[in-house]
């Protein structure tokens, strides 16, 4: 992710050392591999962990600084201009897979200009390594590395129908990419549509036949979220990743999408004019509710091997935006909505120790060393597993998981686990099945190794290596 030092001085009022950045990211967290010119602008070539979404933006690299290097943070504050005539009178949008898009926002804008962008505009894109196009793609491009959130324009008198549906492509449809190439889509992807055709690839790359152009006039942005799994898919598939869907894979903050459509409407305002129409034409909902941590101090101790002042734990969360609040021996946050990947105590004691500075943890120069005695279980797995090879047999290692239809057929009857035909597990109570947002089929914990070898002697006949003697310890 490229960085241009002087947009991020937006964000971080005063003197910013591209030096001094760079190590305060590096020691943070964020590794920089390289620091260039660009003109009269410093670029820092930062290395974003794919845990940290909220980073592929200059808005999220500010604000690890700021926590970082205990800087001021002004954040953005998007405001337009609207007219009287309400976004959901020209357009409308339904979403017909709501499992691959919770929310889709659509904001109309008419009357607007189609030019070059202005200097300081082309100066930061060419900075990131962007080519300007005009006026209005420049925005969508211009917020995505501001904000982090992809944006796409249509040109709003070439939508047939003038909607917005969003839907699975249907068996031999096509598009013609932006980039000229003609694309055989598959009912697995998710389209942006028209009332007749595919009009972009979601989270990938729009269609050529609604781009914006000279002779555009009206504008409709398009600001949502897409299912991270279904954008890879899609990008693999068709071999089209681009800086969209590199970030629609990494997961975007569900609050983002309203707040970076207005940040656009408002440079496409300053920078084409036109006029906003009221509000926004939108389906779904961003489906966000606070996550709140407690961090309890022995166990900070406990993991660091070092006792920190409890003023610099609540110090260091307040810097991150967690908005601590003590209670005894235990600090309780509320984790913001760009902070994905803040999900369990451990995750902010380690955000406790790249605030405060993990060179502050102190270094053992010994190692110890504790003699067990050998455990009679492994001792007898071992046995087993030397006989069972020595009988000709070969261990297999397969699949934790299962198929949705073979999991009741190897379930104990004894038990009472299951009835014929139903899925349980011991004591009645239903299989354990992986969240559908990481493992959509095959998703159920195996209640028994048995469907696993029978699939590996199944696949040895296959491919011509009958009776297959295999065995599996687990």
């Amino acid at each position: 992710m490229k960085i241009s030092l002087e947009w991020l001085s937006q964000y971080l009022p005063g003197p910013l050392d591209a030096q001094a950045a760079a190590d305060a990211l590096t020691h943070g967290g964020l590794p920089v591999e390289v620091i260039e010119r660009h003109g009269d602008d410093t670029v820092l070539d930062v290395e974003v962990t794919s845990n940290r979404g909220d980073c592929l933006s200059h808005l999220g690299v500010a604000r690890e600084l700021a926590a970082l290097l205990g800087r001021r943070f002004d954040d953005v504050n998007p405001a337009a201009r609207e007219s009287a005539a309400p976004a959901g009178s020209a357009t409308s949008v339904r979403i017909e897979a709501p499992d691959l898009c919770p929310h889709y926002t659509a904001r109309i804008l008419r009357g607007v200009r189609i030019r070059p962008s202005p200097a300081w505009m082309t100066r930061r894109l060419e900075a990131v390594g962007l080519r300007p196009v005009n006026n209005v793609v420049d925005v969508t491009n211009y917020v995505m590395f501001e904000l982090g959130q992809p944006l796409h324009a249509f040109d709003f008198d070439r939508l047939d129908g003038r909607q917005i549906v969003v839907r699975r492509a249907a068996a031999g449809e096509k598009l013609i990419s932006l980039d000229g190439h003609e694309r055989a889509l598959s009912p697995d992807m998710l389209v942006i549509a028209d009332a007749a055709r595919p009009a972009a690839l979601a989270g990938v790359m729009g269609g050529r036949d609604s781009e914006v152009s000279g002779a555009t006039v009206n504008v409709l942005l398009e600001s949502a979220r897409f299912d991270p799994l279904a954008v890879r898919q899609a990008a693999r598939a068709l071999a089209m990743r681009s800086d969209s869907s590199y970030r629609f894979e990494r997961g975007l903050d569900p609050t983002l999408p309203e707040r970076a459509s207005r940040r656009a409407a408002q440079l496409i305002l300053e920078t084409a004019g036109g006029e906003l129409l009221a509000g926004d034409a939108s389906a779904g909902e961003p489906d966000f509710a606070p996550k709140r941590l407690a961090l309890r101090l022995p166990r900070l101790k406990q993991v660091l091997g070092i006792e920190l002042p409890v003023e610099a734990v609540v110090d260091a969360l307040r810097r991150l935006g967690l908005a601590p609040v003590l209670q005894g021996d235990r600090v309780e946050t509320t984790v913001p909505s760009y902070r994905l990947d803040l999900n369990i105590e451990v995750d902010l004691i380690e955000e406790v120790a790249r605030v405060v500075g993990y060179d502050k943890i102190p270094i053992r120069d010994e190692i110890a060393i504790r003699l067990t005695p050998p455990d009679p279980d492994l001792s007898t797995i071992e046995t087993i597993r030397s006989t069972l090879v020595g009988a000709g047999y070969f261990e297999a290692i397969t699949f934790s998981f299962v198929s949705d239809a073979l999991a009741p057929d190897f379930v104990d009857a004894a038990d009472g686990s299951a009835a014929p035909g139903k899925k349980g597990g011991p004591g009645g109570l239903p299989l354990p099945r992986a969240d559908a947002a990481v493992r959509k089929a095959d998703a159920h914990l195996r209640p028994s190794i048995l469907p696993g070898l029978l699939e590996a002697v199944r696949r040895n006949e296959t491919v011509g290596t009958p009776d297959a003697r295999l065995f599996e310890i687990g």
